[in-house]
């Protein structure tokens, strides 16, 4: 649904950035406190957000595209690359528009965190 978007941010030659989102549906409505939200929506949104990019083919796609995950500090992103590249590598057909593990494009993209 965000393709329109990346297509006239690469017209446009103007990054993306990426903020967190609605923690609606992630089951943190069960924490009791907002504070405890706090820490966990916006790295878990991200971390949503940027595997439907990767997965779906976004660099792949879109390849000049500038996009920046942000609100969400960095450490989420080394774990989340081991998870993605252990996937790709045992169930690639899943990801048919990638031709490389998924590590591969944060290191080759213009990504950011």
């Amino acid at each position: 649904m965000y393709d329109p978007l990346y297509e006239a941010a690469v017209r446009l030659d103007v990054p993306v950035a990426v903020h967190g989102g609605s923690s609606t549906g992630l089951g943190l409505d069960l924490y009791d406190s907002f504070v405890k939200i706090l820490v966990m929506e916006h790295a878990v949104a991200q971390q949503i957000h940027f595997t439907s990019y990767l997965l779906d083919g976004g660099p792949v796609r879109f390849p000049g595209l500038k996009i920046a995950f942000l609100k969400a500090s960095v450490g989420w992103v080394f774990y989340l690359m081991e998870r993605l590249d252990e996937k790709f590598e045992k169930i690639p057909q899943q990801t048919p528009l990638l031709s490389h593990e998924p590590s591969h494009y944060i290191r080759t993209c213009p990504i950011y965190f």
